[in-house]
């Protein structure tokens, strides 16, 4: 089932100094393997690593909410 995808629920921390990027990974992971979602980004400051949709995803920020890329290079194994 489509549905809405809170990083909050999957560990997110708003504070701006704590690694998102699994959070992120888990709320896009629940939304592929039903089909899709938005993945919702309350407001806080998420400092995180790449985010990577899927198929069906729509990733909506906030008003309030900024996202803060991660300096640590160990975020981007690309």
């Amino acid at each position: 089932m489509r549905g809405i995808y809170d990083i909050t629920d999957f560990g997110a921390m708003g504070d701006g100094k704590i690694s998102n990027t699994a959070a992120f990974a888990g709320a896009i992971e629940a939304a592929r393997v039903n089909g899709g979602g938005i993945i919702y980004v309350p407001p806080g400051e998420y400092l995180t690593g790449p985010i990577i949709l899927k198929s069906n995803m729509t990733l909506h920020i906030s008003r309030g909410a900024t996202l803060l890329g991660s300096h640590d290079e160990d975020e981007y194994p690309y």
